[in-house]
């Protein structure tokens, strides 16, 4: 219960966030509290969860089988969490390059090995979290790079606020 329920927290917090920086369309989000931010609910997120657990179950049949799908998705995790680090470490809090280097390069080790380690069970269900993962990254990244030509195209055919109200003075128009 506990397992499943920081699933969905965790998946409705990080789609929101995703909408936020522009890697996904708007989606629907209904607050749930008034007196708590973090209490939404977004049905198509809840939907797509409902889906894809019952496809884990049905392709899976036991908690067992789902150990290789989970050990990739939980080390492919760390291996990504570090590697963001670095980054935050270095361009956020403006670190200099050995100092992030030494303070990411443990873990870095360490998580690679264990995702290395993981590979080995990618046949037995572990191209699942995978499979999911390569499907949400391209969604985020082709809308990204869809908003960005629509703005670069819309920036190219908007006319600038001076010309617009000349021409709104010069020939006004008729009410």
């Amino acid at each position: 219960m506990i397992a499943s329920q920081a699933l969905i927290t965790g998946a409705f917090s990080v789609t929101k966030q995703v909408i936020q920086l522009g890697y996904l369309p708007r989606l629907q989000v209904w607050h749930t509290s008034v007196r708590e931010t973090g209490q939404i609910y977004m049905p198509f997120v809840n939907w797509g969860l409902f889906v894809l657990i019952v496809l884990a179950v049905l392709l899976f049949k036991s908690s067992s089988n789902l150990a290789a799908a989970y050990g990739i998705a939980v080390t492919l995790d760390m291996l990504i969490t570090t590697i963001l680090t670095f980054f935050v470490i270095r361009y956020a809090w403006h670190y200099p390059l050995a100092l992030c280097l030494v303070a990411t390069s443990v873990f870095f080790v360490v998580d690679l090995a264990f995702f290395s380690s993981n590979l080995l069970k990618l046949l037995d269900g572990g191209w699942f979290p995978l499979l999911i993962a390569a499907g949400v990254f391209t969604v985020m990244l082709t809308w990204k790079d869809g908003r960005r030509l629509l703005n670069k195209k819309l920036a190219a055919d908007a006319i600038d606020l001076n010309s617009f109200l000349e021409a709104v003075f010069v020939s006004p128009p008729t009410r």
